[in-house]
């Protein structure tokens, strides 16, 4: 202290023993000070702190000594070597009664610290210690022994994942041995599945994970049994996955992955697809397949269970045929990388589609030869059917030895380049699939730069490309090739032909002359995509959208953008020097590369350039479009959203285009998290898109109970026919008066609302 100041006593004295009465009970001292000199008395050592030290300290060692032999007895029942208590590096140090209190301490740390080395697995012994092995920067999983891992199986519905685990297992240097068994309720294996999992030539003994399958009817889920006796079974392959995931967590990354709740909602859509019906599963593959466009696996840049479990469902249900190019080009590097296919390797399994006039694809495919007339093509065309019935479904006829021909199993997918455009092969020049706005990663920029981007109403038709050689296409499929007007006439597509379309070969020409200017040094192919008007809409028979009221007929090509495709196949940089190029006559221009074809080509979005251009070449039909800012498009169209006044809307910003769907989206729970992470950016924004969700999931709500209800007035109204005479009965003694048809409805009524358990939407309805 200062000598300015004065000095204090203390106002208490910490060590002054207080007396304290008999009849309560001692406390040990949990504190005590330093003696000031000249204040207090001597200071002693409380034997009662001494007492209570060494007695937690002997409770601590009789705790570890349990906890030891419980680790010891586990790591026995799972085959793990144990640990030999004489080893010097495990000796605890003694405690005895002639250690001072300082002692028993400093053994107590030395014991806590060889306790915690155990478990850090920081102590180095050559029997019982292996270092983690590492394979292309991969922390494998340092096993021993597991338990047997029985899985149940129907031949109908195979977890291809099983493959995919095996060869992951045996890639992170884990040994595996295989079984496959057939139930006796089994009478023949499909071939697919005759030799599923690869025979491997670890014994069973030795081997650090044992992997039963045995084949018997158990339906479309899996069932997973470790132990009978100690857990009830595991049924569904993607719990079956989530199971293998916890098992080897370094080899099958899920709950250490930062986006868990995305990848279990991805595993729950894909749980859905299995059971989902057949006009269901691609809008649930499209949103499965929602960030394949900036990242190699569905969740992110690294694989996922959710890629295993998407992967066999897509072989099971046969859908490889009829996957959007991200899905099909992720689709391709999975079955190379977990089975070794070659890229066009098709599923035995699954259907093989093939167009009605394959035969003549298949000679192309061989010799090349020019194809024949459009005149000549299958009587498919000349009926005017629908191309989603001309690519059929081929049920491979029985040869006379009873066996089907090799070569149509073997079939693959004819592309347009190959088959010199042949009816019903792949159409690889497609318009890209579409995000919607609050799955784009670019909104902060848009918002920060007040970038104006061109809207235009998403028109609920057929999305169809018309080409300057002639080809009419579907989203993925030729359906016409060089199409005299009188085919035009008779052909139809989703119910409407397509008569309103002839004359437009002719402006397309004109049109690829145009481009042709701008690259002189290359041949080109002009392409046009459009939305074709049905009578009513594309998912409802009525014209929901009022689209003729607005003018809008049946039958239109209504034209939303285009693209330049190129006869010779160019690099990146020469793709880039293109785009370059056509950016700086004024378009607005992005690039796409087909994974069948391997070559690129050109995407205009729509912008008054080309919109003046298309009007000048005689295209009347084409959509129109304004320029406002992100909020201004979003706020502007958010009643007619809610309201169902129109399918949605498209915005492009030159480089980018997103669409907004209304109350025809489902809207999962996947894309609801998306619109919930649009509120750390804009408040507003995010306002929008949950008022359109939420309207959507309760209409969707509210359908399938209209469903299900239609369902029990079905059954209710065949069930009271059954307890009456019907009117065509009546009508057969003669003419029915009117007071007879009252009586028979009263009387039908009474009888149905007796099946109505009190369901006021069921009375409603009836």
């Amino acid at each position: 202290m200062a000598e300015t100041m004065y000095a204090l006593k203390p106002v208490f004295d910490l060590d002054a023993k207080v007396d304290i009465p008999a009849c309560m009970y001692s406390l040990p001292v949990i504190q005590s000070s330093t003696p000031i000199a000249g204040i207090g008395g001597a200071r002693a050592i409380c034997p009662l702190a001494v007492e209570a030290l060494e007695a937690r300290q002997d409770a601590i060692l009789a705790r570890l000594g349990q906890l030891k032999d419980q680790v010891s007895a586990y790591k026995k029942s799972i085959g793990l070597p144990d640990v030999a208590v004489a080893s010097p590096t495990l000796t605890f140090p003694a405690i005895t009664e002639s250690d001072s209190t300082l002692q028993r301490i400093a053994k107590l740390k030395e014991t806590l610290l060889l306790i915690d080395a155990i478990f850090q697995q920081k102590l180095t012994s050559k029997s019982t210690q292996r270092e983690p092995v590492t394979v292309t920067g991969i922390l494998l999983a340092n096993v021993t022994k597991t338990a047997d891992i029985v899985i149940r199986c129907s031949p109908s519905f195979p977890a291809f994942s099983l493959k995919g685990i095996y060869s992951m297992l045996t890639a992170s240097g884990l040994t595996v041995h295989t079984s496959c068994h057939t139930h006796c309720t089994v009478a023949s294996l499909p071939p697919n599945v005759q030799s599923f999992l690869p025979v491997t030539e670890v014994a069973r003994s030795t081997a650090q994970v044992r992997i039963t399958l045995i084949w018997t009817e158990v339906g479309k889920d899996c069932e997973l049994m470790v132990s009978p006796l100690a857990q009830t079974v595991i049924k569904g392959e993607t719990n079956l996955l989530r199971y293998f995931s916890r098992l080897f967590p370094t080899i099958f990354p899920y709950e250490s992955l930062p986006n868990l709740m995305a990848v279990d909602s991805m595993l729950d859509n894909v749980s859905s697809l299995q059971w989902a019906a057949p006009r269901a599963k691609q809008p649930l593959l499209r949103t499965l397949a929602v960030n394949l466009a900036k990242a190699p696996y569905l969740a992110g840049p690294t694989l996922s269970i959710a890629d295993l479990a998407l992967y066999s469902c897509i072989r099971q249900l046969g859908l490889d045929t009829d996957l959007q190019p991200e899905l099909m080009r992720w689709y391709l590097t999975m079955a190379k990388q977990l089975e070794g296919k070659s890229s066009r390797n098709r599923n035995r399994n699954s259907s093989m589609r093939k167009s009605v006039s394959s035969p003549k694809k298949a000679d192309i495919r061989k010799t090349h030869e020019v194809e024949k007339s459009p005149k000549k093509e299958p009587a498919a065309a000349k009926k005017g059917k629908s191309p989603t019935k001309e690519v059929k479904i081929e049920k491979n006829p029985p040869t006379k030895s009873g066996k089907s021909s090799k070569k149509k199993n073997k079939q693959e997918l004819v592309i347009d380049l190959e088959s010199n455009n042949s009816v019903g092969a792949v159409f690889t020049k497609q318009w890209p699939e579409i995000q919607h706005i609050f799955q784009s990663g670019n909104l902060q920029k848009y918002l920060d730069s007040g970038v104006h981007g061109y809207v235009s109403e998403k028109l609920d038709g057929s999305n169809v490309a018309v080409t300057s050689k002639g080809v009419i296409s579907s989203r993925r499929n030729i359906l016409l090739s060089n199409p005299s007007p009188a085919e035009l006439e008779k052909f139809k597509f989703s119910g409407v032909t397509l008569s309103k379309f002839v004359g437009g070969f002719e402006k397309l020409q004109n049109l690829q002359k145009f481009f042709q200017e701008i690259f002189p040094f290359l041949e080109v192919e002009v392409v046009l995509y459009g939305e074709l008007i049905q009578k009513g809409t594309a998912t409802c028979k009525d014209d929901k959208f009022h689209y003729r009221p607005r003018g809008i007929e049946e039958g239109e090509l209504h034209i939303f953008g285009g693209g330049v495709a190129f006869e010779e196949k160019l690099t990146s940089c020469q793709i880039e020097a293109t785009l370059k190029h056509i950016k700086g006559k004024g378009f607005s221009v992005i690039s796409r590369e087909n994974e069948l074809s391997g070559k690129s080509h050109l995407v205009i979005f729509m912008n008054d350039n080309f919109h003046k251009l298309l009007k000048g070449y005689g295209f009347d039909k084409v959509v129109e479009h304004t320029q406002l800012s992100l909020v201004d498009a979003v706020n502007s169209n958010l009643v007619k959203l809610i309201n169902n006044e129109i399918e949605g809307i498209v915005i492009n910003f030159g480089d980018e285009i997103l669409k907004w769907k209304g109350l025809d989206e489902s809207y999962p729970d996947m894309f609801m998290d998306q619109v919930n992470e649009v509120e750390q950016i804009n408040v507003d924004l995010y306002s929008a898109f949950k008022k359109v969700a939420v309207e959507a999931r309760t209409l969707r709500e509210a359908q399938k109970m209209d469903r299900t209800i239609d369902i029990l007035l079905e059954k209710a109204y065949r069930s009271a026919l059954t307890k009456m005479r019907s009117l065509e009965d009546q009508l057969e003694e003669g003419e029915v008066t009117d007071e007879a048809i009252d009586r028979f409805q009263s009387a039908l009524e009474v009888e149905m609302l007796k099946d109505c358990h009190s369901n006021i939407e069921y009375k409603q309805k009836l």
